[in-house]
């Protein structure tokens, strides 16, 4: 697109990120930087500086390294960067693989302080799991939200399963209908849109914004992107119109009609899995409507 700024560098308090295209763009880059820093008198921590070159697969040519000061960079195929992990291959599920594990760390220890405080309700069980636990796994989901991750979710029901003494094999729309909770991609998904809206009130020459509208020209060229995303669960909820106006008059109203749609069609699906599957025949003699249940407020 005309217009869009080409993005060399990106600072963020004391870490430094170059962005080149080509090989020696970047050698270029680190030249410069190795430059700026000597007239600044300022050190680069080459044992954590890292290269990465983000590709489909393959192997890297025998010509493609890079030095700084005379060092050789060492590359690698992923990299922590302002808490999420980067992969060579952009995957979602990589790079959120230690937020699972952190997230499974966090119920371990919920989970342990429920046994041991016996006068814990289901209320304060579940307001520190969406405190705690839930701001961990959905860390970032504004921008790989749109993909529904199991093993994010598995951590949700494990914490649920564990809160209600089932084994893990239960199924699932049985543990949510019993605790009327809902699964994590509603708050993702909502994460999402709000973030959308963020990206279009923004001024054009925010690079935020910039980014926005390439994404818009890739979908428009059939490519699959962030933007595909957006545009797809709008209109799976029956908001086609606000993807079309690029925008409502009020987003605090409108993001709470969208999550409620969303709850109402996961409720819709888990009341038809309920009452058509035949694994649920002997559950639904006793369980019609999504809600908690209140034998739950006497669980010790």
């Amino acid at each position: 697109m005309s217009g869009l700024t080409e993005l060399f560098i990106l600072l963020f308090a004391d870490d430094v990120a170059l962005l080149a295209t080509t090989p020696c763009g970047l050698q270029n880059q680190l030249d410069s930087l190795k430059v700026c820093c000597d007239r600044l008198k300022m050190e680069v921590n080459k044992d954590k500086t890292k290269v990465m070159v983000f590709r489909k697969g393959g192997h890297l040519s025998k010509h493609e390294k890079w030095y700084y000061d005379g060092a050789e960079m060492e590359v690698v195929n992923k990299y922590s960067y302002l808490g999420f992990v980067f992969t060579t291959t952009l995957s979602v599920k990589q790079g959120t693989d230690h937020l699972v594990a952190k997230g499974k760390k966090a119920v371990f220890n919920l989970c342990t302080s429920f046994q041991k405080c016996k006068e814990m309700t289901k209320e304060t069980f579940f307001k520190v799991f969406d405190s705690k636990i839930q701001s961990v796994l959905l860390y970032s989901s504004e921008i790989w939200g749109l993909h529904r991750l199991d093993s994010i979710e598995r951590v949700h029901l494990m914490a649920c399963k564990r809160y209600l003494g089932v084994p893990i094999r239960t199924p699932n729309k049985m543990v949510y209908g019993e605790l009327g909770r809902f699964p994590l991609f509603v708050a993702s998904y909502v994460r999402c849109v709000k973030y959308w809206f963020r990206l279009l009130q923004m001024e054009h020459t925010r690079l935020p914004n910039q980014a926005y509208r390439m994404l818009i020209s890739l979908d428009e060229n059939g490519k699959n992107c962030w933007v595909t995303g957006i545009r797809e669960v709008l209109c799976k909820t029956g908001f086609y119109f606000v993807w079309l106006q690029q925008g409502v008059g009020d987003v605090k109203s409108f993001l709470c009609v969208f999550k409620r749609r969303l709850l109402d069609m996961f409720t819709q699906e888990w009341t038809a899995d309920i009452r058509d599957k035949e694994r649920y025949v002997t559950y639904r003699c006793f369980k019609k409507l999504f809600e908690a249940e209140r034998y739950l407020s006497d669980i010790d």
